[in-house]
């Protein structure tokens, strides 16, 4: 099985090719099989760092690598069928394409890889979106279409590779959320790296392995849970 991880060399990180940097010099490991949580005040810098991750935005110095097979891969140089296999992203907003339902848009997730229905019917089980299965996106509530969205991207993934979620939590009721965590949790004991941003503080120590703490423009700390958020 194939274990990924992600790994940022002192590097920098940018909106846009030409924003001003809004995070330095950061230096830090995601590692396969665990769960990497980022923290951090708002606006400081955790959406553009996981869209850097995801090879979504420029890296204006430093570098960021997946690990594939032992080998260091710059994530905006895999041809687009390689990255799919190896990272699944969730976006801090879900966009979700209108007139499709539920099952159809659970399927995107594979528009890049072989197609999967198997995968697609566990994704669809495993968020219990199955009463909504022939629903409209359109129709949904916001919770409703961030779990469609989360079973996309679950959809897409290929076990042992990169997860990579912006704020997965935010729209979910307290029942969902703990479907969310478990989720990811079976994910990384499947080897996957899995990286988030987390608002809640409490809710990062209970489902993080790790912590990635950012604070005005730079990585603070980075450590197991237990050591950063005491």
């Amino acid at each position: 099985m194939k274990r990924d991880a992600v790994v940022v060399e002192h590097a920098s990180f940018a909106p846009s090719r030409r924003a001003e940097v809004v995070l330095e010099d950061v230096d830090a490991a995601a590692t396969a099989g665990r769960i990497t949580v980022v923290v951090g005040a708002n606006a400081a810098g955790k959406t553009t760092l996981l869209r850097s991750l995801a090879g979504l935005l420029p890296v204006p110095t430093g570098r960021v690598t997946i690990e594939i097979d032992g080998r260091p891969r710059m994530p905006w140089s895999l041809p687009v069928r390689r990255r799919a296999a190896h990272l699944a992203v969730l976006p801090q907003r879900v966009r979700l394409a209108a007139g499709f339902g539920v099952e159809e848009s659970v399927a995107m997730g594979r528009h890049a890889l072989p197609r999967r229905p198997e995968r697609v019917a566990e994704a669809i089980e495993r968020w219990a979106l199955g009463d909504l299965r022939e629903r409209s996106v359109d129709t949904l509530s916001v919770g409703q279409q961030q779990r469609v969205g989360l079973a996309r991207t679950m959809a897409q993934h290929e076990a042992g590779g990169v997860l990579v979620l912006d704020e997965p939590f935010a729209p979910l009721d307290l029942r969902e959320t703990a479907r969310a965590v478990g989720v990811l949790r079976d994910a990384a004991a499947a080897g996957a790296t899995v990286i988030a941003s987390v608002h809640d503080l409490g809710l990062a120590s209970r489902f993080g392995d790790d912590v990635w703490l950012l604070e005005r423009g730079r990585l603070i700390a980075s450590g197991s849970a237990g050591e950063v958020l005491v």
